[in-house]
């Protein structure tokens, strides 16, 4: 693809309980609780391989997954990424994409990816003409590893800051919640009375202690209520110029 180096792993052989191999990477960090991930590859099959397979999977992990493995051991963990059944992967001339989403939790910091089906239930898919080298395996190429921040993730709204201070020192200075982009969200600000004096629509949304035609509000306690991405939040945040 690139030009820079690429690995490798064997998908599935077709031999009763084999080693199954693994690709895993350290992240650079951690997945942020409530964010969406994109995750994309690319993979080739080798020209030794007879076989291809469907259901290549991706595992977010907290801790590094330690071989070696059989397929029926690897089967333990549960990709949150798979491709889906009855689409193999058997081109040997070209690049193919494998991509997914993932939803942070905020505890994932190794990436794997391989089969984590075990042997007896891994598809095989004749790939045609094969030469000496791994025969009855499955073996990919792969290549372009990419994983990026998406977005928010439907139905998260994120903890926000319960005291706003908005007075230039870039701390606290509004009160915001950025969004996913796509959704539009509503954000309501009440007085201790339960007067409406700010509301907001927009796929992010912020508030700097003022009313909607700029008059700035006094001191004091205020309430909150976010609606849309599939969800309500509500709260209160103190007010202190």
């Amino acid at each position: 693809m690139d030009g820079n180096g690429y690995g490798g792993f064997f998908g599935g052989i077709k031999v009763a309980n084999p080693v199954t191999e693994l690709m895993q990477v350290k992240l650079n960090h951690k997945l942020e609780k409530g964010r969406k991930y994109c995750l994309s590859y690319y993979v080739s099959l080798s020209d030794s391989s007879e076989y291809g397979i469907d259901r290549l999977g991706a595992l977010f992990s907290s801790e590094a997954l330690t071989g070696p493995f059989v397929s029926d051991t690897v089967s333990f963990y549960l990709p949150q990424i798979e491709t889906p059944e009855g689409i193999s992967y058997t081109d040997k001339e070209n690049w193919e994409i494998v991509s997914g989403e993932i939803c942070g939790t905020g505890i994932e910091e190794y990436l794997t990816i391989g089969n984590f089906r075990p042997n007896l239930k891994t598809n095989f898919y004749s790939a045609g003409n094969w030469g000496p080298g791994f025969g009855i395996a499955a073996y990919y190429y792969v290549d372009m590893v990419e994983l990026i921040s998406c977005g928010i993730c439907p139905g998260y709204i994120p903890e926000l800051p319960n005291v706003l201070t908005p007075n230039g020192d870039g701390v606290n200075d509004e009160f915001l919640f950025e969004g996913d982009g796509i959704t539009e969200l509503r954000l309501f600000i009440y007085n201790r009375w339960g007067t409406e004096v700010y509301t907001q629509k927009g796929y992010g949304l912020n508030w700097n202690g003022r009313t909607n035609n700029g008059t700035r509000l006094t001191d004091g306690v205020y309430f909150y209520v976010i609606e849309g991405n599939g969800t309500r939040k509500s709260g209160t945040v103190s007010l202190f110029h």
